[in-house]
Parts: C-alpha cells; sequence; structure tokens
C-alpha cells in the first residue's frame, strides 16, 4: 500500500479538523464537535486528542488510518473510537478500542471505492 492524500477525500477532524475543511468553519466546530481550529474546551489537549490521519490507496481500495497521540490504560481517560462519516455526517464506519487490549488509539478503516469527503471523529 502506498500512502499519499487525495484531493477528492478531504479529511475534516473532530478534536484534529482542517482548517481547509467545511467541518472546521461550521457552526457547530468548537461545541457538537471539536477542531485544531476550534478546540472549544479543549484547547488545552489538543496535542494529546489531535488524531493524525492517513489515506493509504491500492487496488481500489481506500484505507484510512487514524492515528491519535494519547495513551490507553485500563483505569484512566482513554479514546474510545475512531468514527468515519461522510460530507453530509453521515455514518460510514468505526473502530472500538479497548483500553485492555489495544496499546495505542490506532485504527485502519476501509471506506472502499469512496470518492467524496470524509470527516473522521
Amino acid at each position: 500500500m502506498s500512502a499519499y492524500r487525495h484531493d477528492y477525500v478531504a479529511p475534516s477532524l473532530a478534536m484534529a479538523g482542517s482548517s481547509k475543511s467545511a467541518a472546521s468553519s461550521s457552526i457547530m466546530a468548537g461545541g457538537v464537535y471539536f477542531t485544531k481550529a476550534n478546540p472549544g474546551r479543549w484547547a488545552k489537549k489538543v496535542d494529546g486528542h489531535l488524531p493524525n490521519i492517513e489515506v493509504l490507496k491500492s487496488d481500489g481500495d481506500t484505507v484510512v488510518k487514524i492515528v491519535t497521540a494519547h495513551e490507553m490504560n485500563c483505569h484512566g481517560h482513554n479514546i474510545v473510537k475512531h468514527i468515519v462519516l461522510d460530507g453530509g455526517f453521515k455514518f460510514i464506519a468505526e473502530h472500538m478500542f479497548d483500553p485492555a487490549k489495544d496499546k495505542a488509539p490506532i485504527s485502519e478503516i476501509s471506506v472502499g471505492d469512496y470518492r467524496f469527503e470524509l470527516r473522521f471523529f
């Protein structure tokens, strides 16, 4: 799999929004969900909650790799899941984490041949 960004997959992230995306400029940013540009009450915790998005393309399949630089432990605050939505906020997929098993909040989610804007939470 080679890693590269696509013009047709425009990442916009909850707690990591791209300033180029519609999600960052939405009136919901900073209230309903949080972006880098609009972190709301999480302004001091952006670094540990800011997902890194990588789009991997191979043989007609697109996989989104989401990594959040946040520790996972059985007895504390953890990242619960990564969610992928389309540009209209419709559900595409999610990956749930188990802090007893997962060492880090990393997910690879296939979005098949989806070619439009995606949002990551």
